[in-house]
């Protein structure tokens, strides 16, 4: 039986070619899930694409129908990475609501990306392998892309508190330093999943640490005074 893949949005990746039928469709999906396997299990630079059409049953020539090189493919991972990302943590802030309670919102955060990471261990080990901050990243434009929708949607919801993270209380946030924190808090996160991964034994006690540090900082830095 072949194995249920999580569908793509072809319109959201830069593709060689954009796939029309549904067949060709299906070709995409199943090669970005096996890219997914493969890169968690060796890496870039070890995962090759010869591996990955042959995980997705298809030959190399259909892989580069689709995709120049490996690269393009880390490309379309850290997409699917975001686009599941976003809809995730787009439903936690919903259920947010008007609570305005940071710390349970933080607390929630963490244990969503602790969740995607388990859906997405081959984007999780291509960040792992090119830091998110570095110019030829996949990981950096999914960074910048959470890290502004934090940024408005926290702000919408009234939980970017009363004061700037370096001002003083009563003052206004500032978008800019409120920007330095989310930042610091996500990657703080994702440094913290790619150290104790799914298979790790100490992966709960960690996540609960990460949760208390992360929501106390956020709060500190970010919540109202």
């Amino acid at each position: 039986m072949r194995e249920a893949v999580e569908r793509c949005d072809p319109g959201d990746i830069e593709l060689k070619s954009t796939p029309q039928q549904s067949r060709s469709r299906d070709t995409l999906d199943r090669l970005v899930a096996a890219a997914d396997v493969e890169f968690a299990r060796h890496g870039l630079a070890g995962a090759t694409t010869t591996a990955i059409a042959e995980r997705a049953g298809v030959s190399v020539g259909a892989l580069y129908r689709f995709f120049d090189d490996k690269r393009a493919i880390a490309d379309a991972l850290a997409q699917r990475y975001l686009d599941d990302a976003a809809h995730a943590f787009a439903a936690v802030l919903d259920a947010a609501g008007d609570d305005r309670d940071i710390d349970a919102t933080v607390r929630s955060l963490v244990r969503c990306a602790a969740e995607l990471q388990r859906a997405h261990a081959g984007y999780y080990r291509l960040a792992q392998d090119l830091r998110p901050d570095g110019d030829d990243s996949p990981g950096r434009v999914v960074r910048t892309a959470l890290v502004d929708t934090f940024v408005e949607r926290l702000g919408l919801l009234g939980l970017l508190g009363q004061r700037a993270p370096s001002g003083p209380k009563g003052s206004s946030p500032d978008t800019a330093d409120a920007r330095d924190v989310i930042e610091l808090i996500v990657e703080t996160v994702r440094h913290t999943l790619v150290v104790h991964p799914p298979s790790s034994p100490g992966r709960e006690a960690a996540l609960a640490e990460l949760e208390t540090m992360v929501a106390a900082y956020a709060a500190a830095r970010l919540g109202s005074s």
